[in-house]
């Protein structure tokens, strides 16, 4: 939490999704070679990559939040519990698959998370911006004071401030 505060929740969900596609692809390599120590450093791997997943998992939970608005705030956090629980579903059954091609679940891993930093970039940064409340093409996500939280957010030219009490 530390970390998405202070770099912003598009950063550093970035970050923790390059650990997991450097470890997960690292790894996924490791078990296809015959290394003198593939299981311990494939365990250390697949650890790190671990702790970064449930890292960057924070990260998405916060940007579902921030990125919808109120009205559709509970399906998307719906959604997001749904594909995860697929996720659940489906993993138990790749360990079948890694026993006839080594380091698959890794390379998995590491692949998914290089698609999700992709994914990430595309998104906007939603660290000291207003919260959206209604849908509408016009929204205005306007920058919050480092100071204060509760700022009425600034009238931008063109605008009367009925149109603002409208969002």
């Amino acid at each position: 939490m530390w970390l998405t505060n202070r770099l912003g929740r598009k950063k550093a969900t970035g970050i923790c999704f390059i650990i997991v596609g450097i470890a997960g692809i690292t790894g996924g390599v490791l078990q296809t070679l015959d290394a003198e120590y593939k299981e311990i450093l494939t365990t250390v791997l697949a650890i790190t990559a671990n702790a970064s997943i449930m890292a960057a998992w924070g990260t998405v939970q916060t940007m579902t939040v921030e990125l919808y608005p109120t009205v559709i705030r509970n399906i998307g956090i719906g959604m997001l519990s749904f594909v995860g629980a697929i996720g659940s579903v489906i993993g138990p059954q790749l360990v079948y698959l890694n026993a006839y091609v080594p380091g698959l679940l890794l390379y998995l891993c590491g692949g998914i998370s290089v698609l999700c930093v992709i994914g990430t970039s595309l998104l906007p940064e939603t660290k000291d911006k207003y919260l959206l409340d209604k849908i509408h093409h016009n929204a205005l996500v306007s920058t919050v004071s480092k100071n204060d939280i509760s700022e009425v957010p600034e009238v931008i030219e063109g605008e009367t401030s009925s149109e603002i009490t409208h969002l």
